[in-house]
């Protein structure tokens, strides 16, 4: 989960900052070749961005942990070392979500979302044989370890030559690149951190008031409904070099025909395999198999349609995010406020059942709608009228 919300906070930056700089450059049987002049450069911004990383990891493995624990402290310590586990690995996660970017800004899209794919299917079927196994709680931190493991091996093993070159010597000449990264930084901070938020505060208060088995479930499912967003997102990702490029120029009509080609596309994909996975969900409990392990398909529908919101959303976010402007980390603000206030005030009295009407009814009445008129207002700032 923590790999799909990487996406709308620093990684984002590194992998456009990355297209952009590496322009001239050209990655050949594992290695960049170029200039050295413009091979160093790439070298400094992906210093930059390790070093980034090395002081923001330590809080957000204390944001995760002491988060879930606050709501926890009273389920006993089994439960909470299971927390800390999980709270290292999503940490974890989110450094290779970086390298995954750093990757991808090489006109590696494809190459990357492979990567980040099959660490998405893999972790919801390693959660569906911990939770028959009866492993509860521990079924999230395993998932997880078998979604990082099974990334990191696709990756690193295909792409080793490209990290040795990257990694070996830091780059000679100096260039602040606080001055370009920072301005944006702190806005995509914002839209990363209330997505994480939202994200780590389902399952525990779940846990807490409806018990292991039902959490275990809500995590599967969230698991999986986000890499249906994820895999809906890869058209588009897939033309970020592109796109950036039309930005930079303002051809406005090049760039809407292949922007909304693609989230043509991205919105099928979800729209169509949402379908299924509710079709299997029904038909897998009315034969009573793994009934007692899957969610209901009430909340189910309920989650995907609430995600359909977030896609579009994201969709928009992306669109913008091509003109190096991040205007939506007041939506994602908002969002996070006000799922956060629904989630503790009508999870423990109303149930599971209710929490995924409210969150639904949330994101059609107030976010989505709020989400359009920063997006159109963007527009006209971009494109005034008569232009292009």
């Amino acid at each position: 989960m923590l790999t799909l919300l990487a996406d709308f906070g620093f990684t984002m930056i590194i992998s456009q900052y990355v297209s952009y700089e590496s322009v001239g450059l050209k990655l050949s049987r594992g290695l960049v070749r170029g200039k050295e002049r413009d091979i160093d450069r790439i070298k400094g911004l992906i210093d930059y961005s390790l070093k980034f990383y090395f002081y923001v990891l330590p809080c957000v493995f204390i944001l995760a942990f002491s988060g879930g624990a606050w709501v926890l402290y009273d389920q006993g310590s089994q439960v909470l070392v299971a927390w800390l586990v999980f709270s290292f690995l999503s940490t974890c996660n989110v450094f290779l979500s970086l390298l995954f970017s750093i990757y991808q800004g090489f006109d590696q899209v494809v190459e990357a979302s492979k990567a980040r794919s099959i660490g998405l299917w893999v972790a919801p079927l390693v959660a569906i044989l911990c939770l028959m196994l009866g492993l509860e709680i521990w079924s999230l931190p395993i998932s997880l370890f078998a979604q990082i493991i099974s990334s990191s091996f696709f990756h690193f093993s295909r792409n080793i030559l490209f990290w040795r070159q990257i990694l070996r010597n830091s780059a000679v000449s100096e260039h602040d690149w606080s001055k370009k990264l920072i301005p944006l930084q702190a806005k995509y901070f914002i839209s990363w951190a209330s997505g994480f938020a939202i994200m780590h505060l389902f399952v525990p208060v779940i846990y807490k008031t409806e018990g292991a088995i039902l959490a275990g479930q809500v995590g599967m499912m969230l698991s999986v409904i986000k890499s249906l967003t994820n895999i809906s997102n890869t058209w588009l990702d897939s033309k970020l070099p592109k796109l950036n490029s039309l930005a930079k120029v303002r051809d406005k009509n090049a760039f809407d025909f292949l922007f909304y080609r693609c989230a043509k596309l991205g919105y099928i994909f979800f729209f169509v395999n949402a379908l299924i996975l509710v079709s299997i969900v029904f038909v897998l409990t009315e034969f009573d198999l793994l009934a007692d392990r899957l969610i209901p398909v009430g909340i189910l529908s309920l989650f995907l349609l609430s995600e359909l919101a977030f896609v579009k959303v994201g969709f928009m976010a992306k669109y913008l995010r091509a003109h190096m402007e991040e205007p939506f980390y007041m939506v994602s603000l908002f969002s996070a406020i006000g799922i956060s206030l629904i989630t503790f005030l009508v999870t423990p009295t109303f149930g599971v059942f209710t929490l995924s009407i409210a969150v639904l009814v949330f994101h059609w009445i107030f976010i989505l709608p709020y989400g359009l008129k920063v997006f159109r207002n963007s527009i006209l700032r971009f494109y005034p009228p008569n232009t292009n």
